[in-house]
């Protein structure tokens, strides 16, 4: 189940796609930027590609070949009264991967999923299951 703290279900939903990488041999591990590593703009340099030479610096490549990244926005509808109680979280997933050698963008695709549920936390938990089917369905 989800918890009320906005990284709380990232935390999750990152856990699980390094699970799942794992059941198809691979080798990952996951990380939730901080909220200064977004505010900055670094986020948006790395997202865009533009920040190879950060990551040579960081000698990511000698953790792996590949990075994903994610930036999720999410909408929250609260029902009318015919569904009373009812809220619904709509989420778009921007998905980014790069190379870890130079930090060129190798792949990026956009993922859609709505989950529905009696608080914010619970729509945004069933959101990214959905979310998370439609990664392993990529191979994610």
């Amino acid at each position: 189940s989800a918890e009320t703290a906005t990284r709380i279900p990232m935390d999750s939903f990152a856990a699980a796609i390094v699970k799942n990488m794992k059941t198809r041999g691979k080798t990952s591990s996951s990380l939730v930027f901080s909220p200064s590593f977004i505010t900055s703009g670094t986020f948006d340099s790395v997202f865009a590609g533009r920040a190879g030479e950060d990551l040579r610096d960081m000698q990511v490549s000698a953790i792996g070949n590949s990075i994903l990244l994610a930036r999720i926005t999410t909408n929250f509808v609260k029902s009318g009264s015919s569904a009373a109680g009812l809220i619904t979280a709509s989420m778009v997933g921007s998905f980014r991967v790069l190379s870890a050698h130079d930090g060129s963008v190798v792949d990026g695709f956009e993922v859609e999923a709505v989950g529905a549920g009696t608080s914010d936390a619970d729509a945004r938990s069933a959101a990214l299951d959905h979310m998370l089917g439609q990664l392993n369905q990529r191979g994610y």
